[in-house]
């Protein structure tokens, strides 16, 4: 079942299989997703919700990495999107319920973000994990991740700690 359009993905170096002169424990800690300060939002649920993301992102990305069974990182692509998905629900009940004036084009750019997100768990479980490029593909929701946290809820972020008074 298809959620949205395509989008361009990074391709990998070519050849079947992940690189076997790199240990998959080196491919596995550059692909990690750190807590970062600028994630920070102090907004308890919200760096909750985002703390979480990046446990799911960190726990496919070492799936992948580690060469799981790829009914394993399928499962684990539909539950981040869904993750994701249910954390912009979050985000734009508190826009509306702190009448963030910008509330219609954040949510416009969480169906276009959600579109990703369904794209790459739709291409992922259209895959069969044997070819690099189907490995490759789980990094891509690390990307997707920190434009949301980082760039994304920048917008709202200001006029909320505003209006809670932080």
């Amino acid at each position: 079942m298809s959620h949205a359009e395509p989008i361009a993905h990074s391709s990998g170096p070519s050849g079947d299989r992940a690189r076997a002169d790199v240990p998959a424990s080196a491919r596995r800690a550059d692909k990690q997703l750190d807590w970062m300060e600028v994630l920070e939002t102090g907004i308890e649920e919200l760096d909750a919700w985002h703390r979480q993301l990046i446990r799911q992102c960190n726990d496919l990305l070492s799936a992948a990495c580690s060469e799981a069974p790829w009914a394993m990182i399928i499962d684990k692509s539909d539950v981040l999107a869904k993750s994701c998905v249910e954390h912009f629900r979050l985000e734009e009940a508190l826009m509306d319920s702190n009448d963030f004036p910008r509330i219609d084009a954040h949510r416009e750019e969480h169906r276009r973000i959600a579109a990703k997100l369904w794209w790459l768990a739709d291409t992922i479980r259209a895959s069969d994990g044997t070819a690099y490029r189907d490995r490759a593909l789980p990094a891509e929701f690390k990307a997707v991740l920190l434009d949301v946290m980082v760039r994304h809820d920048l917008d709202y972020l200001s006029h909320l700690q505003n209006r809670l008074g932080r």
